[in-house]
């Protein structure tokens, strides 16, 4: 038996010592691995995560979820939070559970926009919180009010294309939104709802969309000729054509009778003043034997009662309103004027092809080198600056009455822009003291006379005479 030394059961301790030190550390690694808990993906994204901004206002609403971690069937509720991205304190916003929806609801303030909202979420194990891997970020853009309500410009049996509006898009029923406001494949004599909505962009939701009823055409209609619409109109004459996409075509008849005459133009005269008559057309390459149902719908018309009233730029006027001196305009004044146009007066008399002038600016040889806008009522001002005699040139506009309303102008079309120059005078600038003393003489020039024949009328003048005669007799 080999004897241990002293030096060797030195070198047993040690290694006894050593051994139980790693165990001690592999045993709180263990313990420290098995208190980990690996949670299972939750997911954040546009599919569970939406902003609505309805009646109720503006929310974000995130579908409720359960979870797992690796290793246990034991389902952990998902808490989500959203907050104010970059805000500092932390901005977040209140919740609320729709147990119908099983839905966590976020309401967000009335004027929220050009902000951003970041969703996260967690689950607690054990009192521990564990959060999902990546958190989502939802950007809270501008509203857009709603666009006017589409306008059909063509429908045949199986097509309705509407009236492009600019950053709209459109849809048919309940379909999917489309760039193109044309809608094809339709069926025959079938009734539609048309809808329209300025699209999302950048910086803007989609607004709210607004929707029009129309029915397809039958399918025996689809040859028929389009509407024919005025043209213009007198007391005595009536000019229609047919008109598609802004284009005049040719190739039709035109009746006023119901389609017992027909004619090539669209033009009709010896009418009678103040009544009304109704057209249609009809494609002219064999107008008689066509059958009458592919002709177009009517359009009535009434004719003037009156003749249109023409407008003169000689008649517009120019006037000067305001003036900080009664005898004259000096340097350096600031004055007031006002431009009127020419129109026939009467608001509830007119008539078709009625033209008027409206001012509507103006530019002067002083102060105002550039064309100005002139106010609503056709006012402006002019600072004069030397003695000189100013030119104020006033821009009209012309306009003619159609009497279609739907234009937005209360049925006056812009037909050009026309001019007319007027002139002031300009004296130099004003001077007070020599003003005070003019007034001053040309007061006494105007009253003195007046006063030394009072007293002569009244014989003072004369009493006073022999008062000083006798005074000297004494």
């Amino acid at each position: 038996m080999t004897k241990i030394t002293s030096a060797s059961k030195k070198m047993l301790s040690l290694f006894l010592a050593v051994l139980m030190l790693c165990s001690g550390i592999a045993v709180s690694a263990s313990a420290e691995e098995a208190n980990t808990v690996e949670v299972n993906q939750i997911t954040l994204g546009a599919d569970n995560c939406k902003f609505i901004n309805d009646e109720y206002g503006k929310k974000i609403v995130v579908n409720n979820a359960k979870t797992t971690v690796k290793g246990s069937d034991v389902e952990y509720d998902v808490a989500f939070t959203a907050t104010l991205k970059d805000s500092n304190p932390a901005s977040t916003l209140p919740s609320t559970q729709d147990t119908e929806k099983n839905t966590t609801v976020f309401q967000l303030p009335v004027s929220a926009a050009s902000v951003t909202y970041v969703i996260s979420a967690k689950i607690t194990v054990d009192g521990k919180d564990y959060a999902a891997a990546k958190d989502y970020e939802i950007k809270i853009k501008n509203a857009q009010q709603a666009p006017a309500a589409p306008v059909p410009v063509k429908i045949t049996s199986t097509s309705v294309e509407l009236k492009s509006v600019v950053g709209c898009e459109y849809m048919l029923n309940d379909g999917e939104w489309q760039a193109s406001p044309k809608f094809t494949g339709l069926k025959a004599q079938k009734k539609y709802t048309v809808s329209q909505r300025y699209k999302e962009t950048e910086t803007a939701y989609a607004s709210d969309s607004v929707s029009v009823s129309v029915t397809t055409l039958k399918a025996a209609d689809a040859d028929r000729a389009p509407t024919p619409v005025l043209v213009d109109k007198t007391q005595t004459t009536i000019t229609v054509a047919v008109v598609v996409d802004g284009k005049t075509l040719s190739g039709y008849e035109f009746s006023k009778d119901g389609g017992k005459t027909w004619q090539k133009s669209g033009h009709f005269t010896g009418l009678t003043a103040n009544t009304m008559y109704s057209f249609i057309a009809l494609k002219s390459y064999d107008a008689t034997a066509q059958d009458p149902n592919t002709a177009s719908e009517a359009i009535k018309i009434v004719t003037n009662s009156k003749e249109a009233y023409n407008a003169s730029l000689d008649k517009c006027g120019f006037k000067i309103t305001s003036q900080p001196h009664d005898d004259g305009i000096y340097a350096g004044d600031t004055v007031g004027f006002t431009a009127s146009g020419d129109s026939r007066g009467n608001a509830n008399d007119l008539q078709y092809g009625d033209t008027r002038y409206v001012p509507v600016a103006y530019k002067a040889t002083q102060d105002k080198p550039n064309e100005t806008p002139l106010s609503a009522n056709g006012s402006g001002t002019i600072t004069t600056t030397a003695k000189a005699t100013v030119t104020v040139t006033v821009y009209f506009e012309k306009q003619k009455f159609d009497g279609n309303t739907e234009a937005g102008s209360n049925g006056w079309t812009k037909v050009g822009v026309e001019s007319r120059s007027f002139t002031f005078e300009v004296k130099d600038a004003y001077n007070a003291a020599k003003h005070f003393f003019q007034k001053v003489l040309n007061f006494l020039l105007d009253t003195l006379p007046g006063i030394i024949n009072k007293f002569l009328t009244a014989g003072i003048i004369t009493k006073i005479i022999e008062f000083l005669k006798s005074f000297g007799k004494k």
